[in-house]
């Protein structure tokens, strides 16, 4: 896959709105005063900028303007003036000064030095609104239905140079587009308004204005497009108050192709059996897990609930940044069986979980609004503390038959919203759109009913429920995602067998036949439909992941069987592939339109499990194939079970094929960016994705693989199950053209051996999870272990593979442990495997 020969300089100014940046090689990433929802299910929280044309309401210097959070912003034909005011100046992205004086307002302009003659300025990409201005009482003074656009552009600003505005509220990004040959030394402004400019350690440019200290992250060079690019080293250079840029050595007539890389991964679980469900990540970087476990040596720390007290029970987990460490994780149940489903994060860090539970002593708090297990299975919703050690709340939500939680997601407010399916005709409702179960039948005075999807809001405190409502028809009905808008609309995706489930301006108004996926926006009290629209073909069709983008656009991912299911031209796969296909839908804003739709697959048994999107619409969606033609795009891992020998005899089925995970990125059109397997020689599940600031996916899922790629350094380097019994996974997976290290596996331990006799030799399995050669310059041990390998000087990318084989020598008595150490030439990084030995013999010697 080739792109356009350019460089990009981006940058990014936090809170108030400026970053520097230059398109094509340089690129800043959202630093750490970046506000952005968390997790798959909340990434709609960043309205979209958008830019008024000057029709008259400002002064006729300026060509577009935009308002943000305490700011605003015009743009004239060769400077962008930013009006901060008094509040902007002490807010997230901007630093005070202890007892200054503060103005009202305070200005600063930035001047473009040297600018084209006759450069062209103009929006891009009209937004549906429009603005007016009724000001005085003269009609004729009105200025009405001005558009507005997501992007401003000038063309060829410098030869060979373009700069684009756009972003989202509280994230103001521009970035300078550099054609092939052109020159960045051009790039320069001068800073007005600032009383000084200096560069601190962090690389960051820090304007001091009378009111308070503007803080312009340091600028992060790229070429390639997208997700698809190769960092180039970039910084600030600053004479007096005008700032340029130095750029290292870039490639100016050559293009790149930026592959997957697997930045860390690793198994999360014990003995008993664990899988991750739901995973979010918040603006620093730390992956939120949960999902169900049966082990009672499950890792655990700072935790709410050290010991598995039933069965199984739900578990939330929290790592840090890097993958390599615990910051916190709990058991969440009671003595029967709990298992938590999907989780979200606000910005204090607090983690929201549901799911199901049997357990008439689940640990609910008091003051909730449903404090009394109610029989057979009922959902529950959970708040854990920031720190992991304690429940804010946790609440009981059900009937005296099955209710089951399989979505969640939190409003501005902390309002908390909920989806499932219950057979119960007693749910509680309130303020319902639909007051009872539509699928029940009374037969010799028994009333039983199938399931009916549930939606409901909990209000910040857990103390009462806002709205609770059935949704469904005379069928089976189900829903297994949900999201919010800014605007407190709830968005519901999931299945439904119903010929009469409830429609609303509709794409696809009656069932294609079978089970059909369905999308459903209700209105922010809960009593009315915005749309609800059946989504699928002739066969059966499930939707079981749901996401909003900033523009509105809602992102639907599941399975089908249908080989009619509704596709558009141009994308990823327009062609069922056979024995069920996963799917990706893109419909516009309140379902109007598809934007996209395609197929994810191959001509074995896939689905797609969840969906997640980043601020520039690329979608990422996960989860099983068992296809070994599974549609591969620059791969991570080109291979189905990393060897091909992806075979669990017939415990899955006739095909006795195991299963791998897969992640598929895809660009706003719907195109492949990349696509790749994920997983080790038996079964593996991609159950949850969501991606962070810089748009980088975090997948969570289930293993039975005791090869699955596990980064080295990873909180859980060994997998801990018994027979197949599963662990749960984390895995970070980075758009970079770098190589991957995995080890498997992580330890090796040679028991009782002779004195100065050579033990078996013990293999480690090396592989490459990334995307670039991995280069092996050493594979040393020490005077007691012995090392051959088979690596040579270079691993393949795309999860190649060699193995390195370890004998133990032993010339003292007693207890043993030394380190093999694996160094790496080509990304100068070192990985340690530690080989243990306990009680060596003298017997024989």
């Amino acid at each position: 896959m080739r792109f356009a020969r350019r460089l990009m300089i981006w940058a990014w100014l936090p809170a108030v709105g400026f970053a520097f940046s230059a398109f094509g090689a340089v690129s800043i990433p959202a630093g750490p005063n970046t506000v952005t929802p968390v997790g798959p299910k909340a990434s709609y929280g960043l309205l979209p900028l958008s830019f008024e044309a000057n029709d008259g309401q400002t002064d006729p210097r300026v060509r577009f303007l935009t308002h943000g959070q305490g700011y605003s912003l015009f743009l004239t034909q060769d400077e962008a003036v930013l009006a901060l005011k008094a509040a902007t100046m002490g807010g997230p992205g901007a630093r005070s000064k202890a007892g200054a004086s503060r103005p009202s307002q305070s200005v600063l302009r930035m001047r473009l030095r040297g600018v084209r003659a006759g450069t062209r300025v103009e929006g891009v990409d009209e937004l549906p609104g429009k603005s007016n201005y009724f000001i005085g009482n003269d009609p004729n003074k009105w200025q009405t239905d001005i558009p507005n656009y997501a992007r401003v552009e000038y063309r060829e600003v410098y030869p060979g140079v373009d700069l684009v505005y756009y972003g989202h509220q509280g994230q103001l990004e521009y970035d300078f587009v550099l054609k092939a040959g052109a020159d960045p030394g051009e790039l320069r402004f001068g800073i007005e308004g600032a009383g000084r400019a200096r560069i601190n350690e962090a690389g960051d440019l820090v304007l001091e204005t009378g009111g308070g200290e503007v803080v312009l992250r340091r600028p992060v060079a790229y070429q390639g497009t997208g997700t698809k690019r190769r960092k180039v080293k970039v910084s600030y250079v600053r004479r007096g108050m005008e700032v340029g840029f130095e750029v290292g050595r870039y490639r100016r007539n050559q293009a790149l192709t930026i592959d997957p890389v697997l930045v860390y991964s690793t198994f999360l679980g014990g003995v008993g059996g664990d899988i991750a469900y739901g995973i979010a990540v918040d603006s620093a970087g730390h992956a939120y897990v949960t999902g169900v476990t049966g082990s009672v040596n499950f890792p655990v720390k700072s935790a709410a609930q050290p010991i598995l007290a039933g069965v199984t029970n739900a578990f939330v987990t929290k790592l840090n940044s890097t993958g390599s460490g615990l910051v916190y994780s709990t058991f969440v149940g009671g003595t029967g069986s709990d298992a938590a489903e999907a989780i979200t994060v606000d910005a204090g860090g607090n983690a929201y979980i549901t799911g199901n539970t049997s357990s008439s002593d689940f640990p609910v708090t008091t003051g909730v609004f449903q404090s009394a297990y109610s029989g057979s299975t009922d959902a529950f919703i959970a708040k854990i503390a920031a720190s992991g050690s304690s429940l804010v709340y946790a609440s009981y939500l059900g009937g005296s038959a099955a209710d089951f939680a399989q979505g969640i997601a939190v409003g501005s407010s902390g309002d908390v919203y909920l989806t499932g399916s219950t057979q119960s005709f007693d749910f509680p409702t309130v303020n319902p759109l639909q007051i009872g179960n539509d699928g029940c039948t009374t037969i010799n005075l028994v009333q039983t009913c199938s399931a009916d999807v549930f939606v409901a809001e909990v209000n910040a405190t857990a103390t009462a429920l806002v709205y609770a409502t059935y949704l469904g028809g005379s069928g089976s009905d189900s829903g297994q995602a949900i999201a919010v808008d800014p605007g407190g609309n709830a968005y519901i995706a999931g299945s439904t067998s119903s010929t009469d489930f409830p429609t609303q301006n509709a794409l696809q108004s009656r069932s294609g036949g079978g089970t059909d996926a369905f999308v459903t926006e209700l209105n922010p009290s809960g009593a009315g439909l915005v749309f609800s629209t059946y989504l699928g073909g002739s066969d059966n069709d499930q939707a079981y992941g749901l996401v909003l983008d900033a523009s509105g656009n809602i992102y639907v991912a599941g399975s089908t069987q249908s080989n009619n299911f509704p596709t558009t031209p141009n994308v990823f796969q327009t062609t069922y592939a056979g024995a069920g296909d996963g799917f990706l839908t893109k419909m516009g804003a309140a379902g109007a339109v598809l934007v996209y739709s395609t197929f994810v697959g191959g001509s074995g048994a896939d689905q797609a499990g969840a969906v997640a999107v980043d601020s520039t619409g690329s979608a990422v969606v996960v989860g099983s194939t068992q296809s070994s033609n599974f549609p591969l795009v620059d791969p991570s891992q080109r291979v189905l079970g990393i060897s091909g020998a992806a075979n669990c005899g017939t415990a899955t089925g006739s095909t006795g094929v195991c299963s791998d995970a897969f992640i598929t990125r895809l660009n706003p059109s719907g195109m492949p960016v990349y696509s790749t397997y994920l997983g080790g020689t038996q079964a593996d599940f991609a159950q949850a994705v969501a991606v962070d600031s810089a748009g980088i996916p975090y997948v969570a899922g289930s293993t039975a693989s005791t090869n699955f790629p596990v980064v080295v350094g990873a909180v859980q380097g060994a997998y801990a199950g018994i027979e197949n019994s599963g662990n749960a996974f984390v895995s970070k997976i980075e758009a970079d053209d770098l190589p991957g290290l995995a080890l498997s596996p992580q330890a090796l331990n040679f028991g009782n051996q002779t004195l100065n006799l050579a033990s078996p030799a013990q293999s480690i399995t090396l592989t490459n999870p990334g995307s670039a050669p991995l280069s092996i310059t050493g594979i040393t041990g020490s005077s007691d272990y012995t090392v051959s390998s088979n690596c040579g000087n270079s691993v393949p990318a795309g999860s190649g593979s060699c193995t390195i084989d370890v004998t133990f020598t032993p010339a003292t008595a007693g207890p043993s442990t030394d380190e093999l150490t694996i160094t790496d030439g080509a990304a100068g990084r070192h990985s340690d495997l530690d080989t243990e030995d306990a009680g060596l013999s003298r017997a024989g010697s």
